[in-house]
């Protein structure tokens, strides 16, 4: 293989791999927006299969992105605090 092919290769793999890098992140954000919505209507309440069937992921794939659900709270709690105090 020569250096040109080499680096052409090695471009497309960062490529696909940024694309899959803002599909994971935007997984990430429909579930922190889904749990607040949740928490929101229904306090502390709701279930991870409920955010699952609204984002449309098994509600094993939360789990990729959150170790908890209390860990999930935390960090959607976390964001609206930074959101609050940056807004000021």
């Amino acid at each position: 293989m020569t250096f040109y092919k080499f680096r052409i290769k090695i471009k497309t793999t960062l490529r696909s791999l940024g694309k899959i890098g803002g599909e994971i992140l935007e997984t990430k954000r429909k579930i922190m927006d889904s749990a607040f919505n949740l928490f929101a209507n229904q306090g502390s309440d709701f279930s991870l299969s409920e955010i699952a069937n609204e984002v449309l992921i098994k509600k094993s794939s939360i789990y990729a992105h959150f170790e908890s659900k209390q860990a999930l709270l935390y960090q959607v709690i976390e964001k609206e605090i930074d959101c609050y105090f940056f807004e000021l």
